[in-house]
C-alpha cells in the first residue's frame, strides 16, 4: 500500500511540474525548442495566378512586390527568390497550396522555408548586360521588385523579361544553370527544362517538379511558381527564417515563340 501511494505522489509530482512547464514555456523545461520567427517582410501588388485552362496574360504575367527592412534581423539577414518549375498543373497546384497552408501555420511557418527547399525550390539568379551570372539576394531593408521571367515584346521594357531593383534594371532572371526561362526559343540559354539531370549541375530544380509523361494537350506547358524567404544567422550562427511569401504563379507555353 505505501509502494503505491508513493506512486501516486510521484505521478502527481510530475502533473505538477510538467503543468508548470507549459505556463512558463523556458528552456529548463526543454520544451522551447522552436526559434522565434522572422517576421515576413513581403508585400505582393502583382501576384500572377495561371490555370491550366487560360492563355498566358501578359499584362499581367509579372511579379511586383515589395521588401520592407525587419527591425529584428541583423546585418547578417538577407531576402532571396526561389523558384521550381512544373511540367503538370495538378503538382504545381498541390505543392503550392501545401507550401501557403505552412506559411500560415503558427508553428510550421517557423520551418516552411527548409520545406519548399526540399520540395527542390532553388535560388532565382540573374544575368546581367556582361552576362555574368548573380544571385538575387537583397540585404536587409526596403526595396521594390519587379520581375517578368519571358520575353514577349523586347522592344517595349514592360513586355520583356526581366528583374528590376528600386526602379534600376540590373538584368533578366535565369535558372540556377544560368538557362532563361524562354522555354522553346532558339537562344544559346533558352533550352527547355529537362526530365534527366544536368550533366553539369545534378541539384538543378528542372527535374524535381516533373512528371514523367505530360496529360494530353498540355505537351511543353510550363508552370513556374515564386516564393519569397528571409533569412539570417544569429548570435550562435544558426539560421533563423522569415515564413515564405507567395509570390505567385506563370504558365510558360513552349510550343510558341511568344510564351
Amino acid at each position: 500500500m505505501k509502494k503505491a501511494n508513493s506512486n501516486k505522489r510521484k505521478s502527481l509530482l510530475f502533473l505538477v511540474l510538467f503543468a508548470l512547464c507549459l505556463s512558463f514555456f523556458n528552456v529548463s523545461c526543454g520544451l522551447d525548442v522552436l526559434k522565434e520567427v522572422l517576421n515576413d517582410p513581403y508585400y505582393s501588388e502583382n501576384t500572377p495566378i495561371a490555370d491550366r485552362d487560360s492563355e498566358s496574360d501578359f499584362a499581367t504575367s509579372y511579379f511586383k512586390f515589395t521588401i520592407r527592412k525587419l527591425d529584428n534581423a541583423n546585418d547578417f539577414g538577407s531576402a532571396s527568390i526561389y523558384y521550381k518549375i512544373y511540367n503538370d498543373y495538378t503538382k504545381a497546384s498541390s505543392e503550392e497550396s501545401s507550401l501557403i497552408s505552412a506559411s500560415d501555420d503558427s508553428v510550421r511557418k517557423l520551418t516552411s522555408l527548409n520545406t519548399m527547399i526540399q520540395y527542390g525550390y532553388k535560388e532565382l539568379q540573374y544575368l546581367d548586360d556582361d552576362e555574368k551570372l548573380h544571385s538575387l539576394d537583397l540585404p536587409n531593408g526596403r526595396h521594390e521588385l519587379w520581375i517578368r521571367l519571358t520575353n514577349y515584346d523586347d522592344s517595349l521594357e514592360e513586355y520583356s523579361a526581366g528583374v528590376m531593383v528600386d526602379n534600376e534594371r540590373i538584368g533578366i532572371p535565369v535558372r540556377l544553370t544560368g538557362k532563361t526561362f524562354d522555354f522553346g526559343r532558339s537562344g544559346t540559354y533558352d533550352e527547355n527544362p529537362s526530365l534527366t539531370h544536368n550533366s553539369d549541375n545534378d541539384s538543378d530544380s528542372d527535374t524535381k517538379g516533373f512528371v514523367e509523361k505530360q496529360a494530353e494537350g498540355e505537351e511543353n506547358i510550363y508552370y513556374v511558381v515564386l516564393f519569397g524567404g528571409f533569412q539570417m544567422l544569429d548570435e550562435n550562427f544558426e539560421t533563423v527564417a522569415s515564413p515564405i511569401h507567395h509570390l505567385g504563379r506563370v504558365k510558360i507555353d513552349a510550343n510558341k515563340e511568344k510564351n
